[in-house]
């Protein structure tokens, strides 16, 4: 269902610069921050399903 997704590029590489590796691998205040970011990806991909209809 992902690749049905409309494609949003700016939005797409504000993704993949917000949560590069090490962010995501690092305890505490660095796991915190790609947790809240990863939470608010998945918001937006709840609100893409419904978009893409």
């Amino acid at each position: 269902w992902f690749m049905r997704l409309p494609v949003w590029p700016q939005d797409a590489s504000a993704l993949v610069n917000n949560r590069p590796l090490d962010h995501i691998f690092v305890p505490g205040a660095g796991q915190s921050k790609a947790q809240a970011q990863f939470n608010q990806w998945q918001r937006a991909v709840e609100r893409a399903k419904h978009w893409a209809v």
